[in-house]
């Protein structure tokens, strides 16, 4: 029997500090049950936030992942999402369709509830199978759309501008105008 054992958000919180200590320059969350404890992801996610801007205080590159699409979000869901990642000091950003994973709590439930063949090992998600409230097409324009709008606000270039000076380094600057095909 599989068993989620849960870290508390000071423990997760504490192992960040002893990474960056030891040297490590990024670190990347996988954790498909992350907001089953909404109370634990958000003292998680508060701390993240201070890492963040003490990030970009040091002058490191800051990346943000952001997935759209679970079972509850509506579009409301959706613009705040959207306005969470332009508020924050990031460099880059992805947007990206939910995936119901084997093994997680999701996934699980969605099998319970016939949604999904045990199986199926990763499905997206879909409102054809009942899995969101919009189709995976809709959500992957709505990716789209997050996309242009977070990479294409004024603000943004001028603080890309200005972390390219402050860093003496224009290669990621060159790459987002390049990836944007401007």
């Amino acid at each position: 029997m599989n068993r989620y054992r849960v870290r508390s958000a000071e423990n997760v919180v504490d192992e960040f500090m002893e990474l960056n200590e030891a040297g490590y320059e990024s670190v990347m969350i996988v954790d498909d049950d992350f907001l089953t404890n909404r109370e634990r992801a958000s003292k998680i996610m508060d701390e993240i936030r201070k890492a963040v801007n003490l990030s970009r205080e040091m002058g490191f590159f800051t990346l943000g992942n952001f997935i759209l699409g679970a079972p509850f979000e509506t579009m409301r869901h959706f613009e705040k999402t959207i306005k969470f990642a332009e508020s924050l000091p990031l460099d880059a950003v992805a947007f990206y369709t939910l995936e119901y994973e084997a093994g997680s709590q999701l996934w699980e439930e969605a099998v319970l509830e016939g949604k999904i063949a045990s199986e199926e090992y990763l499905v997206f998600s879909d409102s054809r199978r009942r899995l969101s409230e919009f189709t995976k097409e809709e959500i992957e324009a709505y990716c789209k759309i997050a996309h242009k709008r977070f990479y294409l606000r004024p603000e943004y270039w001028l603080d890309q501008f200005f972390q390219a000076v402050r860093r003496r380094n224009f290669r990621s600057f060159r790459a987002v105008v390049k990836i944007l095909g401007m």
